[in-house]
């Protein structure tokens, strides 16, 4: 296992870049009522409307999701992906590390909102991969994996603002928070941890599942937004051409950021390994 990991961290350094995802060249979805992307609005409010301004606005850094104006009140949904755009693998053959900075306005206890890794596979979610970066639900803000793998709540002074990492293997994912403007943040303490079952790492690894970018309100209520802004991607392999509008960073951009080493990697699966065997005891002990 810890040989495969470095073979896999050595493939890094093979057709890899850090790039720019720049909003309004990627989040250009067409609505459909049957969009799986929507999936978690049915009984809602559902209308391409939402998906435009002043619901969903961007510029070239950053795209903001607005509960305004009819939205509110109303259980709307409103949302914008990038499945037709900008698709990726995980890992060694795609998307090994997202950045991206977030501001919160407004409320932030009747909404439930998120900026979020979407998973597919011959058309169907796939729910043991999907990665949640950011997701506010149930008047919480946390890290987590749709509801699977080891949950983080966000820091306590990074509730409104601030900068989340995520990292990415075939296996599995960890995400953290740190200060607004961060270049990465550090994996150190407490952050989230998903290890994938078998089959889905094999489905990864075989070009069978793939993800792509989403940012979403659901059931809306109180004025709110949520703003991403400085989205950045360490990818390789397929991605640029699964992402062909992302730029490369120069040299001197990418100099200020951080990927893991090989020993990080494999205390992330460890620590994924031991988060599972707990979970199995707990469950056991439960039975």
């Amino acid at each position: 296992m810890h040989m495969f990991l470095l073979l896999s961290l050595l493939i890094l350094a093979i057709n890899a870049e850090w790039y720019d995802i720049i909003p309004t060249e990627v989040f250009t979805a067409p609505f459909s009522n049957y969009d799986y992307n929507n999936f978690a609005c049915n009984g809602h409010w559902k209308n391409e409307m939402f998906m435009k301004p002043p619901y969903i606005t961007m510029n070239g850094s950053s795209i903001t999701a607005n509960v305004t104006a009819s939205a509110t009140q109303s259980r709307a949904c409103i949302y914008q992906h990038t499945q037709n755009t900008c698709r990726m693998f995980l890992g060694t053959n795609g998307m090994v590390q997202l950045e991206f900075d977030y501001e919160i306005t407004g409320d932030r206890w009747s909404n439930w909102f998120s900026f979020w890794v979407n998973s597919a596979q011959w058309g169907r979610w796939v729910q043991d991969c999907e990665l949640d970066p950011l997701e506010e639900m149930n008047q919480v803000l946390a890290h987590n994996f749709a509801g699977l793998g080891h949950q983080v709540k966000f820091k306590t002074e990074n509730q409104f603002r601030g900068h989340v990492s995520l990292r990415s293997q075939e296996t599995g994912a960890q995400a953290t928070d740190c200060a607004f403007g961060s270049s990465t943040c550090d994996f150190s303490g407490d952050y989230a941890t998903q290890k994938f079952r078998s089959s889905t790492a094999a489905g990864i690894r075989n070009k069978q599942i793939v993800h792509h970018l989403a940012i979403d309100y659901w059931k809306t209520w109180l004025p709110s937004s949520l703003k991403i802004s400085s989205i950045r991607i360490f990818g390789q392999g397929d991605f640029q051409r699964m992402c062909p509008s992302a730029r490369p960073l120069r040299l001197d951009e990418t100099e200020k950021y951080k990927l893991p080493s090989s020993e990080q990697i494999i205390l992330f699966h460890r620590q994924a390994k031991n988060e599972t065997k707990v979970r199995t005891s707990k469950k056991r002990i439960l039975v």
